[in-house]
C-alpha cells in the first residue's frame, strides 16, 4: 500500500513540475505506456501473492453415512461428520510471506528500473526532434543568406565586377540546401511517431518542442550503483531466498492437526440404557511425520544456489552500471569539449567571413573564398548542435545510471 501511494505520489509531482512540454510527456509516458503497466501489473500480482503464502492451508469436513448401521450400546450410529485442520509447524507461514514480500518488492524495484528507463530513452527521442527542429532552423537560414548571396552577385554581374560562374556557384548551393532541408522534414514525422508510441497516444500527433533545453551539472555527480533499483532488485530477491531456505527447513517439521468427529447415533428402541441415542463427538489432535528427507534438502539447498545467483548477479549488474557510468560520463565530457571547440570555431569563421565578404565587395577575394566560409559556418553550427544533443543524451543516461531509491 505505502509503495502504491508512493506511485500515486510521484505521478502527482511529475505533474505539478511541469514547467515545459517535455515534463508533461515524461508524466504521460510513466501513466501510459503499455510496457510499464505490464511491469506494474506484474508488480501488483506479487503483492496478491504475498497473502497467499502466508495463508492457512484449507480445513477438511468430511462425511461418512454407515449403509449399514454400526450397533453401540447407546444406539446405531448413522452417520457421521469430521472437520480438520493442520497447522504448519512455528514460523512456517510467515517465513513463506516474507519470502513472497521480498519478491513483490524485487518486482517493484524492477517496475522503477523500467520507468526511469523509459524516461530516459523519451528524453532521447525528444533531443532527436529538437535537435532537428534546429538543424532545420539552420539550414533555412543558410538558405536565406545564399539567397541574398545570389541577389549580390546577380548584381555584380549586372556591373561587371562579378563572374557568371559566382552565379552558379551560389545556384548549386541552394539546391543542395534546399534538398538537405527537404531530407530534414522528411525526418519530423518518423521521428514524432516512435516518440509518441512511447507515450502511448496518436502516432500523428504533432510534439511540441521547446525552444532552449538547459544542460544540468547534476548528472556529472555519481551514486552509489548498490542503490539503483537493477541492483537493489537483487539484494530483495536474495532476502526472498533466504526466507524460502527458512520456510524449507521449517516445512522439514511435523506438521500438527486439530479436528472433531461428530457420529449421528439413533435412539435404542429395544431397552432403555443410559444415554440413550446421544450423538458422539470425539475432538482429534494429528501430527505429520516428515520421515521423507530428500523434498526437504533439495529445497532448501535450492534456496541456497538461489541466493548465490542472486549475490552473483547482483555483483555483475554492479560491475556493468560502474561500466556503464564511467563511458557515458567520458562521452559527455567528450561532448562538452567539442561544444567548447565548434563554439571557437564559429567565432573565428564569423570573423573571418565578415571580412572576406568586404574583400569580396571590393575585389581582393573570388567568390568561391566566401561560399566556401559561409559553408563553413553552417557546418560548425550543426556539429555544435549534435554535440549539445549528444551531451543532452548523455546527461539523460546519466540520470537513469545515478538513480537512488533510497532517495526518492
Amino acid at each position: 500500500m505505502k509503495k502504491t501511494w508512493f506511485i500515486a505520489f510521484w505521478f502527482l509531482t511529475l505533474q505539478a513540475g511541469a514547467q515545459d512540454p517535455l515534463q508533461e510527456y515524461l508524466s504521460q509516458a510513466a501513466e501510459n505506456n503499455l510496457g510499464l503497466q505490464a511491469k506494474y501489473t506484474a508488480f501488483e500480482a506479487s503483492l496478491e501473492r504475498v497473502a497467499q503464502a502466508s495463508g492457512l492451508p484449507d480445513p477438511t469436513l468430511s462425511f461418512g453415512y454407515f449403509i449399514k448401521p454400526v450397533e453401540t450400546r447407546v444406539g446405531p450410529q448413522r452417520m457421521k461428520f469430521s472437520l480438520s485442520q493442520m497447522f504448519p509447524w512455528f514460523g512456517s507461514l510467515s517465513a513463506q510471506g516474507d519470502a513472497a514480500a521480498a519478491v513483490a518488492q524485487a518486482n517493484y524495484l524492477q517496475f522503477i528500473d523500467a520507468r526511469e528507463k523509459l524516461m530516459s530513452e523519451l528524453k532521447s527521442d525528444y533531443y532527436k526532434l529538437w535537435e532537428l527542429q534546429k538543424l532545420i532552423k539552420l539550414e533555412s537560414e543558410n538558405l536565406e543568406i545564399l539567397k541574398s548571396y545570389q541577389e549580390l552577385t546577380t548584381s555584380r554581374i549586372s556591373s561587371g565586377t562579378a563572374k557568371l560562374s559566382d552565379a552558379y556557384r551560389v545556384q548549386i548551393q541552394m539546391e543542395e540546401s534546399a534538398t538537405r532541408l527537404k531530407i530534414l522534414y522528411d525526418q519530423m514525422a518518423p521521428l514524432q511517431r516512435v516518440f509518441n508510441r512511447q507515450i502511448n497516444r496518436e502516432v500523428d500527433a504533432m510534439v511540441t518542442l521547446i525552444d532552449t533545453i538547459e544542460v544540468s551539472e547534476q548528472a556529472l555527480v555519481s551514486t552509489d550503483s548498490l542503490s539503483h533499483p537493477s541492483v537493489a532488485k537483487y539484494t530483495e530477491l536474495q532476502k526472498g531466498a533466504e526466507f524460502q531456505s527458512k520456510a524449507a527447513k521449517k516445512s522439514g517439521l511435523p506438521k500438527i492437526g486439530l479436528g472433531v468427529d461428530y457420529v449421528v447415533v439413533d435412539e435404542r428402541t429395544d431397552m432403555v440404557v443410559p444415554d440413550n441415542g446421544n450423538d458422539v463427538v470425539m475432538p482429534m489432535v494429528s501430527i505429520s511425520l516428515p520421515i521423507w528427507r530428500k523434498q526437504y534438502s533439495g529445497a532448501i539447498k535450492s534456496a541456497e544456489f538461489m541466493k548465490k545467483q542472486y549475490q552473483l548477479d547482483a555483483q555483475n549488474e554492479w560491475d556493468l552500471l560502474e561500466s556503464k557510468r564511467d563511458m557515458q560520463f567520458y562521452e559527455l565530457q567528450q561532448a562538452n569539449d567539442e561544444m567548447k571547440l565548434y563554439s571557437e570555431e564559429i567565432t573565428l569563421v564569423n570573423k573571418t567571413l565578415e571580412l572576406v565578404i568586404t574583400d569580396y565587395t571590393n575585389d581582393r577575394v573570388e567568390f568561391e573564398e566566401v561560399l566556401r566560409l559561409q559553408q563553413k559556418l553552417i557546418q560548425y553550427k550543426k556539429l555544435k548542435l549534435m554535440a549539445y544533443r549528444k551531451y543532452l543524451d548523455k546527461q539523460a543516461i546519466m540520470e537513469y545510471l545515478n538513480y537512488n531509491v533510497n532517495e526518492q
